[in-house]
């Protein structure tokens, strides 16, 4: 009995998956292109574990049918061949349980310190300005990534309504949700990820949008290690340090570290 694996992972009620319609189609040409040509499984009769997973997975698909459709917005706009051609995968699977439920001893290594001791010697050293230095960077790494999430939320926003936005957006700081409806910047999860940025930039991060089908956005944060610089992400994939401010839907040209 052939098993597909999209029945597993589409139809887990355990694991419930949020995709836009236009994903969700992909995700399943994907997964419908995976089948289990044999699958067995060995359970613990007592205790009801699994215990050993053998079988064997192939996958075929049609390459145009794997285009994305941010691969596909990109070879439209810029010109370019669809995929061609199929692709077949096979893997061998074996998989066994062990020493389920068994106590794990760890042991702390000689000299080592509790992080309330290590952050209490970095602040009584000769050089408190390194732990003032380190929670900077650790600010621009939350800042780095909430930016790189809305890069993905906006494409999923475009999947849904076939565009960033129906309204223009001049670059300045970023609008606050409700303020600028049926654009990015309404969505909710976008929204969220701005009011983080916000939070650690301690400034409202710069936006910018035009709109319509082959419309564009860039949002831009000032960095908190790298004073002067900021962290700019755009809809063309950008994702860079730039010494300029953001002016315009395109993020300004890359900026040298300085440390």
């Amino acid at each position: 009995m052939a098993y597909q694996l999209s029945d597993i992972v589409l139809r887990s009620t355990k694991y419930p998956l949020v995709f836009s319609k236009e994903e969700k189609r992909q995700l399943e040409v994907f997964l419908e292109g995976f089948t289990f040509e044999t699958l067995d499984v060995w359970v613990d009769k007592r205790e009801f574990l699994v215990r050993k997973v053998v079988g064997r997975m192939k996958g075929e698909w049609q390459m145009g049918d794997l285009e994305s459709p941010s691969e596909r917005r990109y070879r439209e706009a810029y010109g370019g061949t669809p995929m061609d051609g199929t692709a077949i995968y096979t893997m061998d699977i074996d998989m066994q349980y062990k020493k389920i439920g068994e106590d794990i001893a760890i042991e702390k290594p000689a000299g080592a310190k509790t992080l309330e001791g290590f952050m209490k010697e970095a602040e009584n050293s000769s050089n408190p300005g390194a732990l003032i230095l380190a929670r900077r960077k650790g600010t621009d790494a939350a800042i780095k990534g909430n930016l790189a999430g809305t890069r993905t939320m906006a494409e999923l926003y475009y999947d849904d309504h076939g565009g960033y936005g129906t309204k223009a957006v001049a670059a300045g700081p970023c609008p606050h949700s409700g303020a600028v409806v049926n654009t990015i910047f309404h969505d909710e999860d976008i929204a969220t990820a701005l009011d983080a940025v916000e939070l650690d930039a301690k400034q409202r991060p710069r936006c910018a949008l035009i709109p319509g089908v082959h419309g564009s956005w860039a949002i831009s944060a000032p960095l908190q290690a790298e004073r002067g610089y900021y962290w700019c992400v755009d809809s063309e994939g950008t994702s860079r340090k730039t010494k300029e401010i953001l002016r315009s839907t395109k993020c300004p040209a890359a900026a040298s570290s300085t440390r």
